[in-house]
């Protein structure tokens, strides 16, 4: 390994000719690609070529970038179908004849000057492989060191040898960029990474049977076999938009892109290529972040026990008791902990919703307790299950004198007991309930966000449980509208089970017997209080919302919790 990094080289990019071909590969996804080419293009410091490799891009996106590539100058090399990173890098080799290739992720951002600095430590240093310092944000608030360049340790096991990775610096403050220097390392990643282009050559490419994890390690070894530098050049930085919101649209190539089927192919390549032992030690933190990954985005359990179904429900598939639901719940798969929060879940709606009643007359937690079950039916994340429990917590939970302290310590508490992310999906649909007809309009089909998404999945539970119930055939509750059905549809379809818009469609259809006539005058939910009725929902959660939606951080939670 080259261990002097001060070396004299000409850059020969001073003379105007690019010395190096920009290859852009979609990640997991392809929403952010506008943002992310765009972006890169901006950054003149450096002349390049740029080569965009499209697999299975979205029509939209393929025709932006058609269109970009007149005024741009780049090529475009496509496919049909989805490409793993290494075949889709691959693909564009054959016409790359500039002295280095640099691989960058179709989620990324740069910060100017950043080509020409790694171009530069190239030059200085002869090494075979350069990367920035990478950085993480959701591209709004400041972002945070993801890696400084990454380390491998070799541990003798009695199964073999083990290769254990870390990254460097992983979630340190920006601040800890200027402590950095340029210096080796072990490894780098395909977020951003410059490659010598005769070094890749004469490796024969980049392995594609290693096809979703590992890859960047693989080249990594590449280069230490054949004695190469690697190196980390802090003085370039480019973000990675990990925590920017996902489009609906992304969903289906994020799944196929993190099939645990394919990382598991993949690290058995790894391992037999390298002679390196396939065991949990190794490889568990490999495993266990594609599953991590995969849980977190999707709103569907990535390996339910059961099928999903394929017809639409009937109206008794709907559990309305906890018993039934978390039947219905260890059949689909959820593990023992989803089922104790879904119990502690009912334990709060159950709390919460004490003495109340559903129009046609039927206890409102029959009502929580169905739009849980709707959503396990199909497989729906613990996260949406315990949300639909408690969909109604801003809206029909009683405040007392002080409703909007009422609601701080509700949203406080919810957040304690459940989590960040039910609190939010439960003030996502409360927001939805108050201008359904609103929300739908500024929520179109192509721009909604995995987020949106998980929010009309409630939506659309609690309609299926309100029409299993009957409740419209029993009071003043009104039929969900042709649109929202069909906006439904579309959006269960993109989630991959169109049957749950289906059971909604289906039954809305039922209709009373001849002669039955119990219908209700009340069209909203009510409390038995002396002297008559009194209505559930309240009109504080608007006010309060709006509020509390400005950036500012939620006070701590209040010690208890609502499952007690």
């Amino acid at each position: 390994m080259n261990e002097s990094f001060a070396t004299a080289a000409v850059n020969t990019s001073a003379t105007g000719i690019p010395t190096v071909t920009i290859i852009v590969t979609q990640r997991e996804r392809t929403s952010l690609t506008k943002r992310s080419l765009e972006n890169i293009l901006t950054d003149t410091s450096e002349p390049f070529r740029l080569i965009y490799v499209d697999g299975g891009t979205p029509d939209h996106i393929g025709a932006y970038l058609e269109h970009r590539k007149v005024d741009a100058g780049f090529s475009i090399v496509r496919q049909q179908g989805w490409l793993w990173p290494n075949a889709a890098r691959n693909l564009a080799l054959s016409t790359v004849d500039t002295k280095y290739i640099v691989f960058i992720d179709n989620d990324v951002v740069v910060e100017p000057g950043w080509l020409q600095k790694l171009v530069a430590c190239a030059e200085e240093t002869g090494a075979a492989l350069v990367g920035p310092l990478y950085l993480w944000s959701d591209g709004v608030d400041e972002a945070r060191i993801h890696m400084s360049g990454g380390t491998l340790t070799r541990i003798d096991t009695p199964n073999g040898i083990a290769l254990h990775e870390r990254h460097d610096d992983i979630n340190a403050p920006l601040s800890r960029r200027a402590e950095l220097n340029r210096g080796p390392c072990d490894f780098l990643e395909y977020h951003c990474m410059l490659v010598r282009t005769d070094f890749l050559r004469s490796i024969g490419g980049l392995s594609e049977t290693i096809v979703s994890v590992h890859e960047h390690i693989d080249i990594a070894l590449a280069a230490t076999k054949a004695g190469e530098a690697i190196v980390m050049e802090p003085a370039s930085a480019v973000t990675y938009l990990a925590f920017a919101p996902y489009l609906l649209s992304d969903l289906a190539f994020f799944r196929w892109r993190w099939n645990a089927q394919a990382a598991d192919e993949s690290i058995r390549a790894f391992c037999k290529k390298w002679d390196l032992a396939d065991d949990d030690a190794a490889f568990s933190g490999v495993r266990n972040f594609v599953h991590t990954h995969a849980s977190a985005l999707d709103p569907l359990l990535p390996d339910p026990k059961s099928v999903r179904p394929a017809a639409p429900l009937a109206a008794h598939d709907i559990r309305q008791n906890l018993y039934g639901l978390l039947t219905q719940a260890s059949a689909q798969g959820y593990v023992k902990e989803d089922l104790e929060n879904l119990s502690s879940a009912y334990n709060a709606a159950m709390t919460m919703f004490a003495g109340g009643f559903r129009p046609c007359a039927r206890p409102f937690i029959a009502h929580c307790t169905g739009t849980a079950s709707a959503l396990v039916a199909f497989g729906f994340a613990p996260r949406l299950a315990v949300a639909g429990l408690l969909h109604a917590a801003y809206s029909h939970a009683p405040l007392g004198p002080q409703p909007s302290a009422a609601l701080q310590d509700l949203a406080n508490q919810l957040r304690a007991t459940f989590g960040d992310r039910v609190e939010r999906l439960i003030r996502s649909y409360s927001r939805l309930q108050l201008d359904p007809q609103t929300w739908q309009a500024t929520h179109p089909l192509d721009t909604l966000t995995l987020d949106d998404a998980e929010t009309i999945a409630i939506a659309i539970a609690n309609s299926i449980d309100e029409c299993a119930a009957g409740e419209p055939l029993f009071s003043a509750k009104r039929l969900p509208a042709a649109n929202w059905i069909a906006y439904a549809h579309a959006v269960a379809t993109a989630l991959g089970v169109p049957s749950f818009a289906e059971t909604l469609a289906r039954l809305s259809e039922v209709t009373p017997p001849a002669g039955f006539d119990m219908r209700r005058p009340l069209g909203e939910s009510f409390r038995l209080v002396k002297g008559g009725l009194a209505p559930m929902a309240h009109g504080a959660f608007r006010a309060w919302d709006k509020i509390q939606s400005a950036p500012m951080e939620l006070p701590p939670a209040r010690a208890g919790s609502l499952s007690r």
